[in-house]
């Protein structure tokens, strides 16, 4: 039956959402990718990072997504302006 391929529906969902990289969830590569501790997607490890890597005790790895907006929410909470 067309479209009832599980290994095909792994493939479509094995790429990151922001950049398209193909992910290497379920193989024996090394992981190129993380889940963001704030909205909990999986993402390829180039488009996040560690939003606070000085600090050891809060292990938070954010996407590039919830960094953009965690950094506007700031600015705009300081009276900066906001870019668009």
């Amino acid at each position: 039956v067309p479209g009832d391929n599980k290994d095909a529906s792994k493939a479509e969902k094995s790429v990151c959402p922001l950049c398209k990289t193909h992910l290497s969830i379920g193989t024996k590569d090394p992981p190129n990718y993380k889940t963001c501790t704030e909205c909990k997607n999986i993402v390829c490890t180039q488009c996040g990072f560690d939003a606070m890597p000085t600090i050891t005790e809060i292990k938070e790895w954010l996407c590039l997504t919830c960094q953009m907006q965690r950094a506007l929410g700031a600015s705009e909470s300081a009276g900066l302006p906001a870019v668009k």
